[in-house]
């Protein structure tokens, strides 16, 4: 109502968009921001086809949510965005990873890493790539982000793909590392990073609680401050296997490529 008054219709169909995908009203959800991919200003052009894409996955519908982002892609590739464009790539790259098609998702991130300058988005990059079996070019990813030495969003980012390549390549100090990384910040990423991490170490414990946290408080998946982190908001349907089981269903979380 509040942006309304200020004149920001845009703004509030974003955000009462945001608050249905809360409510898991998927189509509701659509229906609200659809309307958003037709602007052609600089920012809903930015944000609208994540906001879709993010609506899609969580509802299941991981190949409408990648045509979303395949068509932001070569719209940003056409304004010459060519880091957006990567960005979009690494999205794509991890609803593929959840289809299980590795290939795929190669091909989909390889010949865009050079493009990213954003550490978030390299270090999804080198995870990916890690978990689908692949540490030596995840390490060379890993040398990328020393672009940025001394920068706190980047020294997670490390920490996080540095624990990422220990769990797959089997290392000793794979549990040290990754407790270091998953205490700096309860962010999408690092939420992401710790179930996989959990489910890697065999640590049911470990899963169950983050999912419980994914399932019982999506707003830690869905801040404004993550916006352009695409995919892991597909965790947000996750579910404690007890409760999935109970209702009847299997769990939705991520599973591993191997």
């Amino acid at each position: 109502v509040t942006l309304r008054q200020l004149g920001e219709p845009d703004w509030a169909r974003e955000v009462e968009g945001q608050i249905l995908l809360w409510q898991r009203r998927f189509d509701q959800a659509l229906a609200k921001i659809r309307p958003l991919l037709e602007r052609r200003d600089d920012v809903f052009s930015a944000v609208a086809p994540v906001c879709i894409a993010n609506t899609l996955a969580d509802a299941g519908r991981l190949a409408e949510a990648e045509g979303v982002l395949a068509e932001a892609a070569t719209a940003e590739s056409e304004r010459g965005l060519s880091a957006r464009r990567a960005e979009r790539q690494v999205s794509i790259a991890y609803l593929r990873y959840l289809q299980n098609d590795g290939r795929g998702a190669r091909s989909a991130l390889m010949p865009f890493l050079a493009d990213l300058d954003n550490p978030d988005f390299l270090s999804l990059a080198g995870a990916l790539l890690a978990r689908m079996g692949d540490p030596a070019t995840a390490g060379g990813v890993l040398t990328l982000l020393d672009r940025w030495p001394d920068v706190p969003v980047a020294d997670m980012a490390r920490t996080r793909l540095r624990a990422e390549i220990a769990l797959a390549s089997h290392l000793p100090a794979a549990a040290s590392l990754v407790k270091a990384a998953a205490l700096r910040s309860d962010s999408p990423l690092t939420l992401d990073f710790r179930l996989h991490a959990a489910r890697t170490l065999g640590q049911v414990e470990e899963v169950n609680r983050v999912r419980e946290r994914i399932a019982t408080d999506p707003q830690a998946l869905i801040g404004w401050e993550d916006w352009r982190v695409m995919g892991l908001f597909w965790s947000a349907s996750c579910e404690p296997s007890g409760r999935a089981k109970a209702r009847g269903r299997a769990s939705r979380c991520p599973v591993e490529i191997k």
